[in-house]
């Protein structure tokens, strides 16, 4: 049997983003992998602004068959209360791969409305360098 073996950074990343959910409804870009290959083993998602007006988020990979973190369900208007963590479709045991020059995107769906949310994503690089 063959085997491949790679060198990995064994430090764990932790990288912020801030969902502007006072946005049209519309797909916008929360972050890119850069430098190589990550792989995701963590997300929180944290209001902080509660939101009016717009009907959900959704929080996805680009990919053609895009892994979601948080459909359309649990990013439902009402599960976002300003102070309050927001729960995930993704229960985090599964690692997830971010090629180089893929996305994380985030959907927002209904009308125009205010809210705010903090978005830190943990994790590791294939080869040092490789980033969010």
């Amino acid at each position: 049997m063959s085997r491949n073996q790679y060198v990995v950074n064994t430090s764990d990343l932790v990288a912020d983003f801030t969902l502007n959910l006072a946005q049209a409804a519309a797909t916008y870009d929360l972050c890119t992998a850069s430098g190589g290959d990550i792989v995701i083993w963590g997300m929180g998602l944290f209001c902080t602004v509660a939101g009016t007006n717009w009907t959900s988020v959704t929080i996805q990979t680009d990919d053609t068959t895009n892994f979601v973190f948080v459909d359309a369900t649990a990013g439902a208007r009402a599960n976002f209360t300003a102070g309050k963590n927001v729960a995930l479709t993704w229960a985090q045991v599964q690692k997830v791969l971010l090629r180089s020059g893929q996305k994380i995107r985030y959907t927002i769906a209904g009308t125009t409305g205010v809210g705010t949310a903090r978005c830190q994503l943990l994790y590791y690089s294939i080869n040092a360098g490789d980033l969010l």
